[in-house]
Protein backbone atom coordinates (compact mmCIF):
# COMPACT_ATOMS: atom_id res chain seq x y z
CA UNK A 1 0.00 0.00 0.00
CA UNK A 2 1.45 3.40 -0.94
CA UNK A 3 2.08 5.86 1.86
CA UNK A 4 0.26 9.19 2.00
CA UNK A 5 3.13 10.88 3.83
CA UNK A 6 6.40 11.34 1.97
CA UNK A 7 8.43 12.80 4.86
CA UNK A 8 8.17 14.23 8.36
CA UNK A 9 10.80 16.59 9.73
CA UNK A 10 10.81 17.88 13.30
CA UNK A 11 12.94 20.44 15.01
CA UNK A 12 13.15 23.39 17.34
CA UNK A 13 13.61 27.09 16.78
CA UNK A 14 15.24 29.26 19.44
CA UNK A 15 14.20 32.90 19.71
CA UNK A 16 16.74 34.66 21.97
CA UNK A 17 15.77 37.45 24.38
CA UNK A 18 14.31 40.40 22.45
CA UNK A 19 14.02 38.48 19.16
CA UNK A 20 10.71 38.39 17.31
CA UNK A 21 11.56 35.66 14.79
CA UNK A 22 14.17 33.07 13.86
CA UNK A 23 14.49 30.31 11.28
CA UNK A 24 15.41 26.66 10.97
CA UNK A 25 16.73 24.96 7.87
CA UNK A 26 15.08 21.74 6.76
CA UNK A 27 15.72 19.31 3.91
CA UNK A 28 14.02 20.65 0.78
CA UNK A 29 10.28 19.97 0.50
CA UNK A 30 7.57 20.89 -1.99
CA UNK A 31 5.73 23.84 -0.35
CA UNK A 32 2.54 22.91 -2.24
CA UNK A 33 2.45 19.53 -0.48
CA UNK A 34 3.89 20.43 2.95
CA UNK A 35 2.07 21.43 6.13
CA UNK A 36 3.99 22.91 9.07
CA UNK A 37 2.53 22.90 12.56
CA UNK A 38 3.66 24.13 15.93
CA UNK A 39 4.25 21.48 18.57
CA UNK A 40 4.29 24.05 21.38
CA UNK A 41 6.95 26.14 23.04
CA UNK A 42 8.61 26.92 26.33
CA UNK A 43 10.30 29.97 27.80
CA UNK A 44 13.55 29.94 29.77
CA UNK A 45 12.18 32.47 32.27
CA UNK A 46 8.71 33.66 33.24
CA UNK A 47 7.22 36.01 30.67
CA UNK A 48 6.28 39.48 31.88
CA UNK A 49 3.16 39.94 29.74
CA UNK A 50 0.62 37.60 28.20
CA UNK A 51 1.56 38.88 24.75
CA UNK A 52 5.06 37.43 25.14
CA UNK A 53 3.48 34.01 25.66
CA UNK A 54 3.11 33.39 21.91
CA UNK A 55 4.75 31.28 19.20
CA UNK A 56 3.76 30.58 15.59
CA UNK A 57 5.43 28.76 12.68
CA UNK A 58 5.21 28.98 8.92
CA UNK A 59 6.98 27.35 5.96
CA UNK A 60 8.80 30.33 4.44
CA UNK A 61 10.19 28.45 1.44
CA UNK A 62 11.24 24.92 0.46
CA UNK A 63 14.05 24.80 3.03
CA UNK A 64 13.07 27.28 5.76
CA UNK A 65 10.66 27.17 8.69
CA UNK A 66 10.20 30.52 10.46
CA UNK A 67 9.15 30.73 14.09
CA UNK A 68 7.88 34.02 15.46
CA UNK A 69 6.49 35.53 18.60
CA UNK A 70 5.04 38.84 19.60
CA UNK A 71 7.67 40.71 21.55
CA UNK A 72 5.37 43.19 23.28
CA UNK A 73 8.35 45.42 23.89
CA UNK A 74 11.39 43.64 25.23
CA UNK A 75 10.86 39.95 25.96
CA UNK A 76 12.44 38.86 29.20
CA UNK A 77 13.13 35.29 28.15
CA UNK A 78 14.36 33.05 25.40
CA UNK A 79 11.61 31.01 23.71
CA UNK A 80 12.19 27.58 22.21
CA UNK A 81 9.43 26.37 19.90
CA UNK A 82 9.06 22.96 18.32
CA UNK A 83 7.61 22.25 14.90
CA UNK A 84 6.99 19.49 12.40
CA UNK A 85 6.92 19.72 8.61
CA UNK A 86 4.85 16.98 6.96
CA UNK A 87 5.27 16.55 3.22
CA UNK A 88 2.43 14.55 1.72
CA UNK A 89 2.77 12.35 -1.36
CA UNK A 90 1.74 13.80 -4.74
CA UNK A 91 -2.03 13.70 -5.25
CA UNK A 92 -2.94 13.94 -1.55
CA UNK A 93 -3.20 17.72 -1.01
CA UNK A 94 -5.31 19.84 -3.32
CA UNK A 95 -4.41 23.20 -1.72
CA UNK A 96 -2.76 24.80 1.30
CA UNK A 97 -3.76 28.28 2.40
CA UNK A 98 -2.22 30.22 5.29
CA UNK A 99 -3.61 33.43 6.68
CA UNK A 100 -4.67 35.46 9.67
CA UNK A 101 -7.94 36.68 11.11
CA UNK A 102 -7.88 39.77 13.34
CA UNK A 103 -10.47 40.36 16.05
CA UNK A 104 -10.37 44.09 16.81
CA UNK A 105 -10.73 45.65 20.24
CA UNK A 106 -14.40 45.69 21.26
CA UNK A 107 -15.35 42.77 19.01
CA UNK A 108 -16.14 39.14 19.81
CA UNK A 109 -15.46 37.75 16.33
CA UNK A 110 -14.03 38.45 12.90
CA UNK A 111 -13.68 36.74 9.55
CA UNK A 112 -11.02 36.22 6.90
CA UNK A 113 -11.65 35.31 3.30
CA UNK A 114 -9.81 32.43 1.62
CA UNK A 115 -9.76 31.04 -1.91
CA UNK A 116 -12.86 28.95 -2.55
CA UNK A 117 -12.65 25.36 -1.34
CA UNK A 118 -14.24 22.55 -3.35
CA UNK A 119 -15.18 20.18 -0.54
CA UNK A 120 -15.43 21.15 3.16
CA UNK A 121 -15.70 17.50 4.16
CA UNK A 122 -12.13 16.99 2.87
CA UNK A 123 -10.69 20.13 4.45
CA UNK A 124 -8.97 20.78 7.77
CA UNK A 125 -8.20 24.04 9.54
CA UNK A 126 -5.50 24.42 12.12
CA UNK A 127 -4.37 27.31 14.31
CA UNK A 128 -0.67 28.08 13.76
CA UNK A 129 -0.40 30.64 16.53
CA UNK A 130 -1.86 33.82 17.98
CA UNK A 131 -0.71 37.32 18.81
CA UNK A 132 -2.45 39.83 21.04
CA UNK A 133 -2.15 43.18 22.81
CA UNK A 134 0.02 43.39 25.90
CA UNK A 135 -3.02 44.66 27.76
CA UNK A 136 -4.89 41.39 27.24
CA UNK A 137 -4.38 39.17 30.26
CA UNK A 138 -7.75 37.45 30.69
CA UNK A 139 -8.17 34.22 28.74
CA UNK A 140 -11.64 35.34 27.62
CA UNK A 141 -9.89 38.00 25.56
CA UNK A 142 -6.84 36.10 24.28
CA UNK A 143 -8.33 32.64 23.69
CA UNK A 144 -10.30 32.07 20.52
CA UNK A 145 -11.57 29.29 18.32
CA UNK A 146 -11.60 29.18 14.54
CA UNK A 147 -14.02 27.47 12.18
CA UNK A 148 -14.56 27.17 8.45
CA UNK A 149 -17.89 28.96 8.25
CA UNK A 150 -18.29 28.07 4.58
CA UNK A 151 -16.04 27.35 1.60
CA UNK A 152 -14.56 30.88 1.52
CA UNK A 153 -14.72 32.12 5.14
CA UNK A 154 -12.68 31.50 8.30
CA UNK A 155 -14.32 32.85 11.47
CA UNK A 156 -12.57 33.42 14.80
CA UNK A 157 -14.64 33.88 17.97
CA UNK A 158 -13.78 34.70 21.59
CA UNK A 159 -15.85 35.35 24.73
CA UNK A 160 -14.20 38.63 25.80
CA UNK A 161 -13.91 41.76 23.68
CA UNK A 162 -10.88 43.64 25.06
CA UNK A 163 -7.79 44.18 22.92
CA UNK A 164 -6.78 43.09 19.45
CA UNK A 165 -6.28 39.37 18.82
CA UNK A 166 -4.63 37.97 15.67
CA UNK A 167 -5.00 34.26 14.93
CA UNK A 168 -2.79 32.61 12.27
CA UNK A 169 -4.28 29.58 10.55
CA UNK A 170 -3.63 26.96 7.89
CA UNK A 171 -6.39 25.49 5.72
CA UNK A 172 -5.58 22.23 3.93
CA UNK A 173 -7.91 20.75 1.33
CA UNK A 174 -7.29 17.12 0.42
CA UNK A 175 -8.26 15.33 -2.81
Amino acid sequence: MPTLVQSVQRGAITLPDGTASATATITAVDPLRTVVRSLGFSATAPVTTAAENTFAVVLTNATTVTGSRQTGGSPASEVIGSYEAIQYAPGVIKSIQVGTVTILNGNLSATAMITQLSNLSRTQIEVRGKFFDNAIEASANNAARVVLTDNVTVTATRTGSSGELIISFTVVEFY
